[in-house]
């Protein structure tokens, strides 16, 4: 016994191809429609779209990382630059501003440590180059406070050594650094 016999008994009387598949059969010349005109509310469509998004109006989002605990110290020296992050490069105090000083202007020979690389770090006695560096440094002196100068001109061309000087350039607070560009941005105060 069939399970649907009204659907079987409509299936018997339906025409078939070649393969028992059922042939679409095309309506009568007289019984077709010239004009065939189909309305739709699209209000109707809009206002399911819109039910459809409030019942779904939750979204969750999950996110799961497993980090190895030997790459939290990695991830921790590359985030600080291997000791190099200072608070003061993130202060907004510490941006250069143009200015200009007065005070005495000294020319300093010092000797600083050399920079070590990787291999005068480990293996020391086969390096040959020097433990210090001679350097010539210009600081300008005001009052309680001392300022590098960094100049983009040779330094054996300033000529006011210990004289009381007037120093324009960039001033960076937090190096207590002042950038030079020209010799000009130096001059001596009459006294």
């Amino acid at each position: 016994m069939p399970k649907f016999p009204a659907m079987s008994e409509v299936a018997k009387s339906r025409e078939r191809d070649e393969h028992g598949h059922f042939v679409d059969v095309e309506a009568d010349e007289e019984g077709e429609n010239l004009v065939d005109v189909k309305v739709h509310n699209p209000f109707k469509k809009i206002y399911s779209i819109l039910e459809s998004i409030k019942k779904k109006q939750e979204t969750t989002l999950a996110f799961k990382a497993t980090i190895p605990l030997i790459a939290i110290p990695i991830i921790l020296a590359v985030l600080f630059g291997f000791g190099g992050f200072q608070i003061g490069r993130l202060n907004p105090m510490c941006q250069s501003h143009f200015t200009t000083r007065i005070g005495m202007l000294y020319v300093l020979s010092l000797t600083k440590p050399a920079d070590k690389n990787l291999a005068q770090t480990f293996l020391p006695w086969l390096t040959s180059q020097p433990s210090s560096v001679p350097q010539v440094v210009a600081i300008l002196k005001d009052g309680n406070e001392a300022y590098q100068l960094q100049l983009n001109f040779p330094l054996s061309t300033l000529t006011f050594h210990n004289q009381q000087v007037a120093v324009s350039g960039e001033l960076n607070n937090c190096t207590q650094t002042i950038f030079v560009n020209t010799s000009t941005n130096i001059s001596p105060l009459i006294q």
